[in-house]
């Protein structure tokens, strides 16, 4: 027998559907349950019926997502960074990276890998930018 892991809102479903398998609701009925489209009831319906409860497990799990940064590009940039523009901050070093190296990724993804290594340290937004306390939906800064 052959072990399914399954998320507890997969784990949720399975009843919904058995309940369309056995016709005590309908499709409409079973897509306001899952909160999902009754197209996409039907796409799961069929899954059901050929798989089983297998049928409802993410095809997506454990794959990669397509819109990962390449490590060694990455890495190359970190090197280039600690070698060549150890003092610019974020912004110059994309400008430098993308106009002399041609880093293919966006400043924020930099940023993001420079504080993990260590290059850069975020600064905290003070506690007075982030309160606004006017209700018309203009922000009011206290200090």
């Amino acid at each position: 027998m052959n072990t399914i892991t399954m998320s507890r809102t997969e784990l949720s479903r399975i009843e919904i559907f058995e309940r369309l398998k056995q016709k005590t609701i309908k499709q409409k009925k079973a897509a306001s349950l899952l909160g999902i489209s009754v197209r996409q009831v039907r796409r799961l319906v069929r899954r059901y019926r050929k798989d089983g409860p297998s049928g409802l497990v993410n095809l997506q799990r454990g794959t990669k997502s397509h819109n990962l940064a390449d490590d060694t590009v990455l890495q190359t940039a970190i090197t280039t960074i600690k070698k060549q523009y150890w003092d610019f901050s974020v912004t110059l070093a994309y400008e430098k990276l993308v106009e002399n190296h041609k880093f293919p990724y966006s400043r924020e993804t930099l940023r993001k890998v420079m504080i993990i290594e260590g290059i850069w340290k975020p600064t905290p937004i003070s506690k007075s930018r982030l309160s606004m306390s006017c209700g018309s939906g203009d922000p009011v800064w206290e200090s």
